[in-house]
């Protein structure tokens, strides 16, 4: 009779161990869940969006704004994207880009009524000439304009650095006036 006992007492350890065992990857699997979170959330704290890169995107769009010929914002066609990087708009613009570390730095404009697939396509186009921008513009959502003020709404994606791990990127948007 305590054979039996016996036999069933292994039974309930084999059970019992392998409760443990399914808890304990359990666990495990929820903690690397959590810090692979942490992970993406730094990547995107540290590389996306930063505060100082948003005051040198803010810094560019002012001298854009202030420089630029009003012809280069009526030849920017809706659909398109303008590659500013290399840009021919003064020393003083390729300075700036040069003291910020822009490797990149591209324009559309947002017609009004433009749907989120349009502007999809517009990222897709960026993406195209500069790969590196693919994880940042899964980021970045269609800016809205501020108020009907028959305006124009244009949107700039920075990329600052080449190093792959230490690449930053920065997008803004803006709205000009008619004769701005």
């Amino acid at each position: 009779m305590k054979k039996n006992v016996h036999l069933s007492n292994r039974g309930f350890l084999l059970m019992e161990t392998l409760l443990v065992s399914l808890t304990i990857a359990g666990v495990l699997v929820y903690i690397f869940v959590q810090y692979s979170s942490i992970g993406n959330s730094y990547t995107r704290l540290y590389r996306y969006n930063t505060v100082n890169d948003i005051y040198q995107v803010d810094a560019m769009k002012r001298y854009l704004v202030a420089n630029a010929p009003t012809t280069f914002y009526q030849e920017l066609d809706a659909g398109t994207v303008e590659n500013l990087t290399s840009k021919a708009l003064g020393s003083l613009w390729n300075s700036l880009l040069s003291d910020l570390g822009v490797t990149g730095f591209y324009m559309v404009k947002v017609t009004d009524g433009m749907t989120s697939e349009a502007f999809t396509d517009l990222k897709e186009k960026i993406i195209t000439i500069d790969s590196s921008f693919r994880p940042f513009m899964n980021t970045v959502s269609l800016p809205k304009k501020k108020e009907d003020d028959g305006g124009t709404l244009y949107q700039i994606f920075v990329k600052y650095g080449t190093d792959p791990a230490l690449t930053r990127f920065a997008s803004a948007s803006f709205q000009l006036k008619e004769g701005a």
